[in-house]
């Protein structure tokens, strides 16, 4: 099994103060929660060293497999939801894919016949999620803007993560901050995510920095990499 060179996603995501969440427009999920629990029921200890499609239908259940998988999964490879299912196909046996984890409407039907079928959802159950001994993940992201079957490359965390610049003290990462109303407790921001003409999801606070910078970084824009650019 090759090396780990860097903390799995799930181990830097549980360094997070408690109050950060992962938000969809009608769920949302505790980063504390899925330190001590999973979204994908008891399947985790059977997708260890697999090559796992994610068929997962939207940016949070995605977030949340990728998050879970990262250090288990010998091979992650990200599938847009609107791929058609010839190029899907093509996508399993170039990947060698022996599992797939979708949403809670299952797997594509190019992707059924899997040995493995596993289904994510923002629903956390308690588990022993602790990992004796992370793999090195791959993770395979298709490119845009070409004709015929998709092309395949291969990521790290850690290559995704290289241009990573330390965050400065005091500065809390936000995807959309509007200064609301100053909070009692220094360094205190009233956070929310817009979306026009009204917010879709509750407006809560961000106390205390996020220290770790690649925690930072995913979880503030880990959901963006489920397309296919």
């Amino acid at each position: 099994m090759p090396q780990r060179r860097s903390k799995p996603l799930r181990e830097l995501l549980s360094a997070a103060p408690s109050g950060c969440f992962l938000w969809a427009a009608d769920a949302s999920v505790a980063l504390g929660d899925l330190a001590q629990g999973t979204s994908l029921g008891g399947a985790l200890p059977a997708l260890a060293g697999r090559s796992v499609l994610l068929a997962t239908p939207d940016q949070l259940t995605t977030a949340l497999a990728l998050i879970e998988l990262d250090g288990v999964a010998r091979r992650l490879i990200l599938c847009p939801p609107d791929l058609p299912a010839d190029q899907l196909a093509h996508v399993i046996a170039t990947a060698q894919a022996d599992a797939v984890v979708a949403g809670t409407q299952g797997a594509p039907a190019a992707a059924r016949e899997l040995p493995l079928q596993a289904t994510c959802s923002p629903t956390i159950v308690p588990a022993d999620v602790a990992l004796a001994n992370p793999r090195e993940t791959e993770w395979i992201m298709l490119t845009s803007g070409t004709t015929g079957a998709p092309k395949m490359v291969v990521h790290t965390l850690a290559s995704l993560t290289a241009a990573i610049k330390p965050i400065a003290a005091g500065n809390a990462p936000v995807v959309s901050l509007r200064s609301r109303e100053k909070s009692s407790t220094r360094d205190a921001w009233r956070c929310s995510w817009q979306r026009t003409p009204s917010y879709f999801s509750s407006v809560h606070t961000v106390p205390a920095p996020i220290r770790s910078n690649a925690s930072a970084a995913v979880s503030t824009g880990l959901a963006s990499m489920n397309r296919t650019g």
